[in-house]
């Protein structure tokens, strides 16, 4: 799925819907002119066709697709096919946005001496050194400096598994300007969760704005922390788009709420954010519409 290409589909369905709507002369059996009623929508199927309230569902990849979407034409810029480049009519904006995931700071690389998983979207100890235009996803480890590496803890990526969250909101015709707390997400520590470091990882991020144009968003990830004190995870000083995640701490058996939170939003009409989390150790109990995004869809 992707949501630039999603809002130009139904672009295309209004605008045949408002041509049948158009047709109000019509000849009757004698060959007479007659004035009909134009084939308008009616509000709840208008609603239905432009509006998707916010979900946050596990992501599970239909049979063929790969797990990050490549979009159809695309190329990549590195060798990671999932996060390709979108290229229509030679535009490499089509795709979404990159997760900007090109700068671990972690101590030794994303293991930090801890357990490194391949499974989706799992994780080894090299950097991410991804920068396509298009969608990215971020396959190679957290980029969150503020993890309490040199603590002694170690940074436990486990399997990986993926929410996704999207919404989409064409029938104001404008744009939806919110900063701060965008959404929210609850894990449950398991009972038996050793002390650690556990990244919640942005793996996705695809936003577009009314005029369908793609919104390039950076990613800061976050992470539970097991055992010690969650330092403050803190955006880029700069004025672009930003999305982080933020660092939490809590004990074994204990439910935390993680927030993804956004910065310099220039106005978006939807997105499709997927963000991983390692569910050996956390149990994702359910999430919604921030703070500061709360409301949007009244």
């Amino acid at each position: 799925m992707n949501i630039k290409k999603k809002l130009i589909a139904l672009t295309a369905v209004l605008a045949i819907a408002a041509s049948f709507a158009g047709c109000s002369d019509n000849k009757d059996s004698a060959g007479k002119d007659e004035t009909t009623e134009p084939a308008t929508l009616s509000s709840e199927e208008y609603d239905q066709v432009t509006k998707h309230d916010l979900t946050i569902e596990p992501f599970v990849p239909g049979e063929g697709e790969v797990a990050q979407d490549a979009v159809e034409g695309g190329d990549s810029s590195s060798d990671n096919a999932e996060g390709g480049n979108a290229v229509e009519g030679g535009n490499a904006a089509a795709g979404g946005n990159d997760t900007a995931n090109n700068n671990n700071a972690t101590e030794g690389g994303n293991a930090a001496g801890g357990d490194t998983n391949s499974t989706a979207g799992g994780n080894g100890d090299s950097a991410n050194t991804n920068n396509n235009d298009a969608v990215a996803d971020n396959d190679a480890g957290s980029n969150n400096a503020e993890l309490p590496t040199d603590g002694g803890l170690q940074v436990h990526n486990g399997t990986r598994t993926t929410m996704q969250a999207w919404w989409m909101d064409l029938s104001k015709s404008k744009d939806y300007v919110f900063n701060g707390e965008y959404l929210v997400a609850e894990f449950k520590i398991k009972d038996d969760a050793p002390d650690g470091i556990y990244p919640v990882t942005l793996d996705w991020l695809d936003f577009a704005n009314w005029e369908t144009q793609t919104i390039k968003f950076t990613g800061i990830d976050g992470a539970v922390i097991v055992g010690a004190d969650a330092p403050e995870n803190t955006f880029n000083d700069d004025d672009t788009p930003q999305i982080m995640v933020s660092n939490v701490s809590g004990k074994a058996g204990e439910t935390v709420k993680v927030s993804i939170n956004v910065k310099n939003n220039p106005g978006v009409i939807g997105n499709i954010l997927r963000f991983s989390y390692n569910s050996d150790v956390l149990e994702y109990v359910g999430g919604g519409e921030g703070a500061d995004f709360n409301g949007h869809f009244k």
